[in-house]
């Protein structure tokens, strides 16, 4: 018997205990699932309150937002209404018939309409030295329904 003992502890012969089966499985698969279920948690989190990520990929809103910033965008709500709360100022991401890429440019000027409408607005890139109207959207204003999303957050580096 003691003969058999040491043959298996030249073949690492506890390695196969329970406990040290049980410690490596943790060790090894433990962090994984953790990561997984925290990043399925952001996911689930992001679209229960309405929120994504989008990464900023032309230079028309520098220097306070730079290409490859990335914005957190409270989306859209899709009932027709609009969000109400949209002011000059607010960082939208906007598609449309003419650029159906999405486009993040701040909001300079609201329209009420006469008709009891929703509100139209005019959008413009911080950086360029016109407006979207002509070159973005048909018509004046831009559209309540054309609009994604609106700006709360930004992510990106800084000069120092």
């Amino acid at each position: 018997m003691d003969r058999a003992r040491r043959r298996l502890r030249g073949r690492g012969g506890n390695n196969n205990h329970p406990r040290r089966v049980l410690a490596d499985v943790v060790i090894r698969f433990v962090p994984t699932w953790l990561v997984t279920i925290l990043l399925l948690s952001l996911l689930l989190l992001g679209k229960a309150t309405g929120t994504t990520a989008t990464v900023v990929v032309s230079g028309s809103m520098e220097p306070g937002i730079r290409r490859g910033d990335m914005l957190i965008v409270r989306e859209r709500r899709n009932d027709g209404d609009g969000d109400g709360d949209d002011r000059a100022g607010d960082i939208v991401l906007f598609s449309t018939e003419l650029h159906p890429v999405p486009i993040v440019h701040r909001v300079i000027e609201l329209h009420e309409r006469h008709d009891g409408g929703a509100r139209q607005m005019l959008t413009k890139g911080d950086t360029n030295g016109v407006t979207d109207r002509s070159s973005l959207y048909t018509g004046q204003w831009l559209h309540d329904h054309h609009i994604l999303g609106r700006a709360v957050g930004e992510r990106g580096e800084k000069e120092k």
